[in-house]
């Protein structure tokens, strides 16, 4: 009933008796703008309450002791105990009677009572998806663990798409976060069980979401800390492949005869054998960080993994594809060296482009970070640089070769050495890729050519 109760006709009845036939008999009498208040003989304070839609068993008392402040006594107030349907007369007077025992011993009924209502309000409301949204506000603006400011916003928005993902999975983003517990998280392990990678990059943004829900008080425990850990994701085994000399050749010259492969994607396949560094960093380079006269790509702080400004030397083999990258771009002054097909962002799909190099090449079981174990292995093992001067290059986030006091006192770039290693590793490739080249390279070189 939407009417307010002005709006009504309240009529009273107080019968000698009240049984489950009287009770039906009232319920036929209800009419539309008109509340029954049949008055339970048997029981003060009880009584069947009829509108034209409804009908209930309400219970009405006054709360035990007096307001403090006033001196009065509190307001009556009252509680709906169940409907007829649900409850005879003679079971209503007795649940009445049980709840008036109750407050007579000072528990506060209806204060319960509308405290869980509200309680269960509350968690329903707190969904998933609605909590994710404040997550994503908070997230950006967390400190690091080990301190040292924000985290990138790469890392964030990987971090939320991980949660989002893993919770739409099993179909949780509009459930209340405290009806997550042990089992959907081992739905969400199930889901990704022949992924072991993503199943625990899911697992881990879920229960850094779900630390971040407990730390706000909104649940008692993260239901991620439940899963026994000989059944949560295993650490994938680190890799140890990687790839020689002739065969990065091999996938340097497939991607010029792929066919229908866009330019940018070939240089950048191209570029990310000549050039150690992160895919991810390749796909981000951008002209106003490259100079091609001194052959230097000067990488941001904001680019890098350790958040350092790292400098690279870019030998002929790679000054010689940027430069006729930026002829054919316009020489432009600013902008990404390896643009997408439309030319707003950067490029993607490099599954698509590994694919397709596999097949060219003939090469599988590889992935483009492997060229930086293939760079260390090589020039270490059978050219003799050092593997700091080769670490170095890599810009380690932690440097095998600087830990502890020596990373606090040893500050020294080695830069000549780290041109020297770039130079002869370009040298080696070149020396594969155009068999000429190899009959210029230097005595030390020649053997590694020719293997």
């Amino acid at each position: 009933m939407t009417e307010s109760a002005a709006k009504l006709k309240i009529i009273r009845e107080a019968p000698k008796r009240l049984r489950t036939s009287d009770a039906d008999r009232y319920w036929r009498q209800r009419a539309p703008g008109q509340r029954l208040v049949v008055a339970h003989p048997e029981c003060p304070g009880l009584a069947l309450v009829i509108h034209a839609k409804t009908w209930a068993w309400v219970l009405s008392f006054k709360p035990r002791g007096r307001d403090s402040v006033t001196g009065k006594r509190f307001p009556s107030t009252s509680m709906t105990l169940g409907s007829p349907e649900q409850l005879s007369p003679e079971d209503a007077k007795d649940k009445a009677n049980a709840y008036k025992g109750q407050q007579k011993s000072g528990v506060d009924l209806a204060g319960e009572r509308r405290s869980k209502l509200e309680a269960d309000a509350k968690a329903r409301s707190q969904t998933v998806e609605r909590l994710l949204d404040r997550y994503k506000v908070y997230l950006p603006t967390r400190e690091k663990r080990k301190g040292g400011g924000t985290l990138k916003s790469a890392y964030v928005t990987e971090d939320l798409a991980c949660v989002e993902a893993a919770f739409q999975a099993i179909n949780a983003l509009s459930r209340p976060v405290g009806s997550i517990g042990k089992s959907e998280i081992l739905a969400i392990l199930k889901h990704r069980a022949s992924e072991q990678k993503t199943g625990r990059r899911w697992f881990q943004s879920v229960s850094r979401f779900l630390d971040w829900v407990h730390e706000e008080e909104i649940i008692d425990v993260n239901p991620c800390e439940l899963i026994p850990k000989n059944r949560r994701p295993k650490k994938p085994k680190d890799r140890k492949h990687y790839l020689s000399v002739p065969e990065l050749a091999a996938i340097w010259k497939a991607a010029g005869t792929v066919e229908g492969l866009n330019d940018a994607h070939r240089d950048l396949q191209r570029f990310i054998i000549a050039v150690p560094c992160r895919v991810s960093e390749a796909r981000l380079m951008r002209w106003e960080h490259v100079n091609l006269v001194e052959g230097i790509w000067m990488q941001p702080d904001k680019m890098t993994s350790n958040e350092k400004a790292h400098r690279i030397y870019l030998p002929s083999l790679v000054c010689g594809l940027l430069a006729a990258r930026h002829e054919a771009q316009g020489k432009p002054k600013a902008g990404w060296v390896f643009p997408g097909p439309r030319g707003k962002g950067a490029i993607t799909g490099e599954s698509t482009l590994k694919a397709r190099m596999e097949k060219a090449s003939g090469l599988t079981g590889w992935w483009n970070h492997d060229v930086r174990r293939s760079f260390v292995t090589v020039l270490s093992e059978e050219h003799g640089h050092e593997e700091a001067v080769l670490d170095l290059v890599l810009n380690h986030k932690a440097s095998a070769s600087r830990p502890g006091v020596m990373g606090t006192y040893q500050r020294a770039e080695k830069w000549n050495a780290r041109k020297q290693a770039m130079v002869d590793w370009c040298e080696l490739l070149d020396a594969h890729i155009n068999p000429v080249t190899a009959e210029h390279l230097p005595e030390n070189l020649r053997h590694l050519a020719a293997a």
